[in-house]
């Protein structure tokens, strides 16, 4: 899809947990690749690492367990699909070393490159680290958003 971009688990945590910083922004970037206006291309790991994100929020008191198995559904029922960068995994390491992250965030920032496309994160500390060396990479608060047309079209 030409209007495709990378975005990481911290974009998709923030489309079902109210207490996230960006959230409305998150919300419209979902809204937008409902209406089919954008595509998202995600690492094969996404899912489980949304997963776990779900996980960690029952953990900390977010939300109680039978609320994150609502989420965790929701989540699985959007069925975005994802991209098996396997093949590219010295790059990644080589990356997380040199960025000084975590070869999950790695994952992401080689799958834009790879791709050419825009990686959108909702996680500041990954942004701040990575922004000045990888320009493609934008905080999902900075991004200016266009809410969906309502049904008037406007």
């Amino acid at each position: 899809m030409k209007n495709s971009i990378v975005v990481d688990a911290s974009v998709a945590l923030k489309w079902f947990f109210e207490d996230e910083a960006d959230v409305d922004s998150a919300r419209v970037l979902l809204g937008q690749w409902a209406e089919g206006g954008i595509g998202f291309t995600v690492p094969a790991h996404w899912p489980l690492e949304v997963l776990n994100g779900i996980r960690s929020a029952v953990l900390k008191k977010r939300v109680d367990a039978k609320r994150a198995l609502e989420i965790a559904d929701d989540f699985l029922k959007l069925g975005i699909g994802t991209t098996d960068i396997g093949a590219h995994s010295a790059q990644i390491f080589r990356t997380a070393v040199d960025l000084g992250r975590t070869t999950y965030d790695a994952a992401y920032v080689v799958l834009a490159e790879r791709t050419g496309l825009e990686l959108i994160t909702g996680d500041r500390r990954l942004f701040n680290a990575v922004h000045n060396q990888k320009p493609f990479v934008r905080y999902i608060g900075d991004r200016e958003q266009k809410a969906p047309a309502d049904e008037s079209g406007r």
